[in-house]
């Protein structure tokens, strides 16, 4: 029997999610930037604009998302690390999942900011900058992130696909909103 030819673009989800989301995950990252390494007031935009994202999606995870796929709860962390550095908790951004979303495009959204997140860290650690790092050094992302990286790895069809970008586009968008609000950007 001969194996048939892979279609065109076609690749595990995780490789299509990041194809797919690439422009807004650019986006984000221009907009959070890496000032938070040494910068303290960016440090604390940088974690406010965590929370008011993370806050409903890790809530919205947690009542109607698959538990396997459903991220760690980190808000809590990220409230406690701008309370240590004397900040109060913004706002939260609204986080709507589409209908017809697969929650592994939200999962992968959020356990792939591990990633970021720990280099971060390391830059911070390096800058000589520790209070508030909590959140950032939590491993339970990170060890959530590689817990699903075997359904992140299948082969999908289209139109599974599909319903994961519309999933991890929800994320990013959120984010792409709290990074984006005024009042988030007076508090660096």
């Amino acid at each position: 029997m001969v194996a048939a030819a892979p279609q065109e673009g076609a690749g595990s989800l995780r490789r299509i999610l990041k194809t797919r989301t690439l422009t807004l995950h650019e986006q984000l990252d221009e907009l959070v930037g890496t000032d938070a390494v040494g910068d303290r007031l960016a440090y604390i935009r940088f974690l406010s604009v965590q929370y008011a994202a993370r806050a409903p999606i890790e809530r919205w995870a947690a009542h109607h998302g698959d538990p396997a796929l459903s991220p760690p709860p980190t808000a809590p962390l990220i409230a406690g690390d701008l309370a240590a550095l004397g900040a109060a908790l913004p706002a939260e951004q609204p986080f709507i999942a589409p209908a017809t979303s697969d929650p592994r495009g939200i999962a992968w959204a959020i356990g792939g900011s591990s990633l970021g997140n720990k280099v971060l860290l390391r830059g911070r650690q390096r800058a000589g900058m520790d209070a508030g790092d909590s959140f950032l050094s939590d491993p339970r992302t990170a060890a959530f992130f590689r817990r699903i990286l075997p359904a992140l790895e299948e082969i999908v069809s289209e139109h599974e696909a599909e319903a994961a970008v519309a999933g991890a586009e929800a994320v990013f968008r959120t984010f792409l909103a709290a990074a984006s609000r005024t009042d988030l950007r007076a508090a660096a």
